[in-house]
């Protein structure tokens, strides 16, 4: 049966209003099929502009990829946890697999607090800052009382987070409550140095946004600075402080106005870049040991013993990388590891199509990227975006992504 052509939409699929659809992952998987035969021309009543039509269709199969890893609009999860980089992941199959899911985590989606007034730029990014180390300082340090109970600790910092707009994050507060309660509030205060603030406010500024907000990658690169810069009790409170509340609580701290104005003058702020592949339309002129590049489709697998297998590599200028994230499709499930130099960064294992990320700190000059799936995975495997941010001068060319 022959069907009619469709009426190609005016619309991206991205354009607003949108809706929220639930589908089977196994559906999801056909739709990603049909998107191969929607770039054809003769798919549309003509006429029709042929680079805006694969552009829709490419667009709406990159929705797809990563609907496919986010079910938690459509059932309730069995288990929770956080990983290593202190993100949200649940589980709907008992703790088999894994995914994100930012949705369910107030310190993605919690309410933030309304812009500070004037121009963006870097004297808002500094006020930001300044107010963020100064609420820290007031109500987390300065406001420690000698003799106080790990439990009357844990409760004013969970009230703290919830004034902060976060909630939820309990089993994350417990870590830098218990560090003050062991060592002691005399010595935790006396660790908290003039130098100590001087410098948390400098990686707050360099890691904020020109209106005195906080991404996930702004939130991640304080997170490794703190490891960087401090050591003891003032790394674990700072630490774990952060990690609690998210780049909605920092966003919401630097918005605080517990600062009228600030000086971060003496801040030394490290170039950073990011650098996106869209393998839907270009193979990004990585080389391949095993994977062919197919228009539309991205990186396909081809035969690797008994699995299918993407292997591919490519030389860079010595850097730092501090965020990776690629987009698979397998059918139904698959391996992925993408290496910088010789230390593994993106790792998910046995796990369903899907956006995976990693956030940290590792300098190298080449990286692997090695998507699989095995004969009892279901032998399919496509590669259909990456995504690199790091620190210092961009080794692929000019930012593409922010």
């Amino acid at each position: 049966m022959r069907f009619p052509p469709l009426t190609l939409p005016a619309a991206s699929p991205n354009d607003e209003p949108l809706e929220l659809v639930c589908l089977n992952h196994d559906w999801v998987i056909e739709l990603l099929s049909l998107c191969e035969r929607l770039q054809f021309q003769t798919a549309w009543v003509q006429p029709v502009d042929e680079f805006d039509m694969i552009n829709k269709v490419l667009e709406l199969e990159q929705i797809l990829v990563r609907a496919s890893a986010m079910s938690c609009c459509c059932k309730n999860p069995t288990n929770r946890r956080y990983n290593s980089s202190g993100q949200l992941e649940v589980s709907y199959d008992g703790g088999v697999t894994w995914s994100l899911a930012p949705d369910a985590d107030d310190r993605y989606s919690g309410a933030i607090s309304p812009p500070l007034t004037g121009a963006d730029g870097s004297d808002k990014r500094c006020l930001g800052a300044t107010s963020a180390a100064e609420f820290v300082k007031q109500n987390l340090i300065d406001d420690l009382t000698e003799g106080e109970t790990y439990a009357n600790l844990y409760a004013a910092m969970v009230a703290l987070c919830a004034v902060l707009g976060v909630t939820g994050v309990g089993i994350l507060i417990a870590a830098f409550a218990a560090a003050i309660f062991i060592a002691g509030v005399s010595a935790v205060q006396s660790a908290f140095t003039s130098e100590v603030w001087a410098d948390f406010k400098c990686i707050l500024y360099c890691a904020s946004e020109d209106d005195a907000s906080f991404t996930e990658t702004g939130w991640q690169e304080v997170k490794s600075q703190i490891i960087s810069t401090f050591t003891g009790v003032v790394s674990v409170v700072l630490y774990n402080w952060v990690n609690s509340v998210g780049l909605v609580g920092l966003t919401n701290a630097a918005r605080s106005g517990f600062a009228t104005s600030g000086d971060c003058s003496e801040c030394e702020c490290a170039e950073t870049w990011c650098y996106e592949w869209n393998f839907l339309t270009d193979d990004g002129d990585f080389s391949a040991t095993f994977g062919t590049w197919v228009l539309g489709q991205g990186w396909v697998g081809t035969t690797a013993g008994t699995g299918s297998s993407i292997f591919l590599q490519k030389a860079m200028a010595m850097t730092t990388v501090t965020h990776v994230e690629a987009d698979v499709v397998y059918n139904p499930r698959g391996n992925l590891n993408i290496k910088v130099g010789t230390t593994s960064t993106v790792t998910p294992a046995n796990v369903l199509s899907g956006t995976y990320t990693w956030d940290g700190s590792v300098t190298d000059d080449d990286i692997t990227v090695n998507p699989s799936s095995g004969e009892s995975q279901g032998n399919s495997v496509r590669l259909t975006r990456m995504l690199m941010r790091g620190n210092g001068v961009n080794p692929f060319g000019t930012n593409n992504c922010e």
